[in-house]
């Protein structure tokens, strides 16, 4: 979305970013604002409602460490229907070098039942109670949302996986019917009055690329749980892409109302990036961010 930036939102901007700061400095369980409750009076009406059974994606990186979650090797070419970990003393030469490469490479596990390639059922979906769940951008730690995209492209990119990594792309559907609040970057194109602002800054703040300061997540995390206690019925959040123009995250609050369907394992083949010069007064002045 193009947006053109005034000396007056640029005010608007840090007003919006005391309130940000004032949630990361741990404040965040007591603090409101008339700004709040103006964000959800307008999200409310911004209810996207999924019908059962529609289709949702999700990736992650195959590490070649599935453990329990996968039952059979991927060859080169084809599926081996050798059960992982089975003695090879009845295999040829050449069948006994093809896996033992594939036991030392450990590039792709697979299961081949139900559909799946790759992570199972279970691999699929949230890690098991088990694994620590870090703070992300639609979850606190130890919560298990799960996110979901709304094509396998917006799911891979999200994940960044590098150059001939291996990944997983496995589709959702959902039990019963879902309704997400949208906070889409495209949603929130009113920036006249500081409130109008500061419902696109939620957005923006969704859709932004983090890398090494994941303060910012403290900020995202609480207006996921101030949109979960303040709005009824609420099964999770839609927001826009940082890796993929056009894309659509979900977070998902009850991972159980979603179930994986089948999966397959891609590879990846190359990266492309696009890319144009921006004036830097937009950058300090209005994102905060470096050149």
């Amino acid at each position: 979305m193009n947006i053109e930036i005034t000396y007056k939102q640029a005010e608007f901007h840090e007003k919006c970013d005391e309130i940000m700061r004032q949630t990361i400095n741990g404040r965040k369980y007591f603090y409101s604002h008339e700004l709040l409750d103006y964000f959800i009076e307008q999200v409310e009406k911004k209810v996207t409602t999924f019908k059962e059974e529609s289709c949702f994606f999700r990736a992650r990186t195959n590490d070649g460490n599935l453990g329990e979650y996968s039952a059979f090797k991927l060859g080169n070419v084809g599926i081996s229907t050798i059960p992982y970990g089975c003695r090879f003393n009845k295999l040829n030469d050449d069948q006994k070098k093809h896996n033992m490469e594939i036991e030392r490479n450990k590039e792709i596990l697979s299961n081949i039942s139900g559909g799946f390639y790759g992570y199972d059922i279970n691999g699929c979906s949230v890690p098991p109670k088990y694994i620590y769940i870090e703070k992300g951008r639609a979850n606190s730690e130890y919560v298990r949302n799960l996110y979901l995209a709304n094509n396998k492209e917006t799911a891979v990119h999200e994940i960044k996986p590098t150059l001939n990594a291996y990944v997983n792309v496995a589709r959702f559907t959902n039990k019963r019917k879902l309704s997400v609040v949208d906070l889409t970057i495209d949603k929130f194109n009113k920036f006249d009055t500081l409130e109008d602002y500061f419902c696109f800054y939620i957005a923006w703040m969704f859709t932004k690329p983090i890398e090494d300061d994941t303060r910012i997540y403290t900020f995202t995390d609480f207006i996921t749980q101030l949109i979960e206690f303040k709005i009824k019925n609420i099964d999770g959040i839609a927001y826009s892409s940082s890796m993929n123009p056009g894309g659509i995250c979900y977070s998902i609050f009850k991972y159980e109302d979603c179930i994986p369907k089948d999966s397959r394992v891609y590879k990846i083949k190359g990266h492309s990036y696009s890319f144009e010069k921006i004036d830097t007064a937009i950058l300090d002045n209005y994102l905060g961010e470096n050149q």
